[in-house]
């Protein structure tokens, strides 16, 4: 029996060590004045070290070595073409050129049986902010020609205390007329907004590891 009790003790503090490592992300989509504003926030622990390691990676592959980063980063995100029942992305290309990502993309808007390829579109990402308590990146997507016209976003991660870590996500989501008339809140929250989720969750786990 005491042995047993003592098993039973290591499990729960097994449980309660994992949940405290990275707690599960709120996610909220609002939508005013055309855009569509998604906050993804939570904690975590971890340390500056492995924060930097993970943010200059990712920074580094994205600008340089993209298809490193469908094995952890962008995981999971449904940007290969994958199957989907409302939206697909597909990524064709993606190349650097002065600071600036030059890239192109197929598009399918299943659910309106709309087939968008070779969509040209630019990326800037940078680190904005680094210091001992603060790192914060910038992401903006822009004079992309179909369905997505822009997307903004900002990841601040704020050292709270020891080794406990706040993050936000902060996207700006902008959608061409045409589909701007037709997305509701709904269906941006159910089709695209999970991708930001996932990508956060993405990140926090490497950090985390």
């Amino acid at each position: 029996m005491k042995h047993k009790i003592v098993f039973i003790v290591l499990i729960i503090s097994s449980f309660f060590v994992n949940f405290t490592l990275a707690q599960p992300s709120t996610t909220n989509t609002v939508y005013s004045k055309g855009v569509f504003t998604t906050t993804v926030s939570g904690v975590f622990e971890g340390s500056q070290q492995t924060v930097n390691q993970t943010i200059n990676k990712f920074i580094s592959e994205y600008s340089g070595n993209l298809q490193a980063l469908f094995g952890w980063a962008l995981k999971g995100l449904k940007l290969q073409g994958e199957k989907d029942g409302f939206i697909e992305f597909n990524i064709k290309s993606h190349t650097p050129e002065n600071q600036i990502i030059i890239g192109k993309m197929d598009i399918a808007v299943k659910l309106m049986g709309k087939q968008h390829n070779n969509v040209a579109y630019k990326v800037k990402i940078e680190k904005t902010k680094t210091a001992d308590n603060l790192t914060e990146i910038s992401y903006h997507l822009y004079d992309c020609e179909e369905v997505i016209s822009s997307a903004k976003a900002t990841l601040t991660i704020t050292k709270l205390e020891s080794n406990t870590y706040d993050y936000k996500l902060v996207v700006r989501t902008t959608l061409t007329k045409f589909y701007n008339a037709l997305m509701s809140r709904k269906m941006f929250r159910e089709n695209i907004e999970w991708r930001f989720s996932k990508l956060t969750d993405n990140l926090i786990k490497d950090i985390g590891n």
